[in-house]
């Protein structure tokens, strides 16, 4: 058995130091919420009077004035009257002519027509787009609203050239239907 001896090294002493003594202060004391009153009786509680259902007005029905407000202006559009209608090879070319017709058809107003009227033209395009034969295929009954129509077809010249994909026929027969609404 071996025994070894080792010094310590000496251990740090702090000094002492004094404590601050604070004074203590003393709170207040929280008073306690007093107690609820009590009441001889209780206060009845007021309703007030029922008031009599009124009648709600029910409002008119617009939808089908609507609808005929619609209707008349679907009339009110110039519009074509093809034979051909459900060739889809046509249909472009068809919103590109009834365009072109509806941005030319502008009549003036005070021609003496009272109402709803309408004219239509009947023209024959060729293959190149050319126009000819104008004619008034059912007369509204006023020659000036007549004579502006066919002046509305007389005007644009040339239509589009019929599509190349469409071979069935070399010319085409149009019925263009242009409305008037008079005063």
């Amino acid at each position: 058995m071996v025994i070894e001896m080792v010094q310590l090294e000496k251990p740090k002493i702090r000094p002492i130091q004094k404590k601050s003594i604070k004074p203590q202060v003393k709170k207040k004391p929280i008073p306690k919420p007093e107690a609820p009153k009590l009441t001889n009786k209780p206060k009845p509680v007021v309703k007030p009077p029922k008031k009599e259902p009124r009648e709600v007005k029910k409002k008119p029905d617009t939808t089908k004035i609507e609808k005929l407000e619609e209707k008349v202006l679907e009339t009110m559009v110039p519009r074509i009257v093809l034979n051909e209608k459900g060739d889809p090879r046509l249909q472009y070319w068809i919103r590109r002519v009834q365009k072109k017709i509806q941005n030319r058809w502008n009549p003036p107003g005070g021609i003496g027509i009272i109402g709803q009227s309408e004219v239509a033209v009947v023209f024959t395009v060729i293959r190149s787009g050319q126009i000819t034969k104008i004619d008034v295929g059912k007369s509204s009954g006023n020659k000036d609203l007549d004579g502006f129509a066919l002046n509305t077809i007389e005007r644009i010249g040339n239509m589009p050239p019929i599509p190349g994909n469409y071979r069935d026929k070399e010319k085409l027969v149009i019925r263009f239907i242009f409305p008037y609404i008079g005063n």
